[in-house]
């Protein structure tokens, strides 16, 4: 979300993440590249950096990139984006993140990230993602998934119907705010 500031505990929480991967497997980074919440990762990845050259540990490589979308409230890109790429629709801006992205940390936000979450979703369960593309989710979303597995697939079988999801897709996300637990 554009609108979460740095003293939101999400916004917090989101830039130890990304702290904690790039400690752990010098990964690079994609977000929106915009405000709020999209500067916490690449924030994260830059503290990382940052502290690898001060204790003179392992040189860490993380990059952040920014697919950016042209909105009238975000001009540029955040401070901490090192590659951008620009978008004016948003369906071509998702199939680059998917295209670029081998895993995907959905934080809390608004119906922007909703919609990453349902594109993601419908990738994985069409196989245009490997399998072993990891989604988790902040357990902010799970009522919104969890109602969608209730409409989509338990009420549909409970009424006898069709379920409109499969078994095996109930499962694609999974949700965890334990950074040790998704690092």
């Amino acid at each position: 979300s554009a609108r979460l500031n740095e003293e939101s505990s999400d916004f917090i929480f989101v830039t130890k993440l990304s702290t904690a991967i790039v400690r752990a497997i010098d990964a690079d980074f994609v977000t929106g590249g915009g405000p709020g919440i999209m500067k916490a990762a690449p924030l994260g990845v830059k503290i990382a950096i940052d502290e690898a050259n001060i204790i003179g540990g392992k040189r860490l490589r993380a990059k952040n990139y920014g697919v950016t979308i042209n909105l009238p409230e975000e001009k540029s890109p955040n401070e901490y984006i090192h590659i951008v790429s620009n978008h004016s629709a948003f369906p071509t801006r998702l199939q680059e993140i998917s295209d670029i992205t081998h895993a995907a940390y959905i934080a809390p936000g608004g119906y922007g990230t909703l919609y990453e979450l349902a594109h993601l979703l419908q990738l994985r369960q069409i196989n245009h993602l490997e399998p072993e593309y990891l989604i988790v989710a902040h357990p902010f979303w799970r009522p919104t998934v969890d109602c969608l597995k209730h409409k989509m697939y338990d009420e549909r079988l409970s009424e006898q119907k069709t379920p409109l999801v499969g078994q095996s897709d109930l499962d694609i996300v999974q949700f965890s705010d334990d950074i040790p637990e998704i690092v």
